[in-house]
């Protein structure tokens, strides 16, 4: 039984603060394997895999970013007021 919340094929969109929404279909993209060649090195998932998992990474980076930049600010801020020597 196929759950229709779950798509499994066709446009994936995949939206992040970092990195906006990006929409593609996959099935255009990459052309389909052969029967029986489905999980082979050069299969479409490791394809489609490889493009989501470099999104997530770099949404993660932008992420982690943002985060130490923030607290820079936040430690000159506390440096600034706490130690004048520095």
């Amino acid at each position: 039984m196929v759950n229709p919340m779950i798509p499994t094929s066709g446009p994936t969109t995949s939206g992040t603060p970092h990195l906006g929404g990006r929409n593609y279909d996959y099935t255009q993209r990459y052309s389909p394997d052969e029967p029986g060649k489905e999980v082979d090195e050069n299969a479409r998932v490791w394809n489609v895999y490889l493009d989501e998992a470099g999104d997530y990474d770099m949404d993660m980076i932008k992420g982690f970013q943002d985060i130490i930049d923030s607290l820079l600010v936040f430690v000159s801020f506390c440096c600034t007021f706490t130690n004048p020597a520095c």
